[in-house]
């Protein structure tokens, strides 16, 4: 029998116009989430997923989006776009 849930995930792009840096935010409510939005950020094909919902977020200083991920076993599976902004 496997164990099996969902977990979330907050992902993030902000600019400070004052030092003119961008900062990541990463934050799952669980080890999986935090896993699945650090993997989520860094592979092309999951970003790929935010621009075609998202054509304006390439030109956007900040973005959030919220990821879901499904938990087998502790590990987490192919995370998935729920709701995301840029502005």
């Amino acid at each position: 029998m496997t164990d099996s849930t969902t977990d979330y995930a907050l992902v993030g792009r902000l600019f400070d116009n004052g030092s003119g840096q961008i900062a990541f935010l990463v934050a799952g409510m669980g080890a999986a989430g935090t896993t699945a939005a650090s993997e989520f950020i860094t592979t092309a094909r999951y970003m790929d997923v935010l621009t075609k919902r998202m054509p304006n977020a390439a030109k956007a200083k900040n973005l959030e989006a919220i990821i879901s991920v499904p938990v087998v076993d502790s590990k987490p599976g192919v995370p998935r776009l729920e709701a995301a902004e840029a502005w």
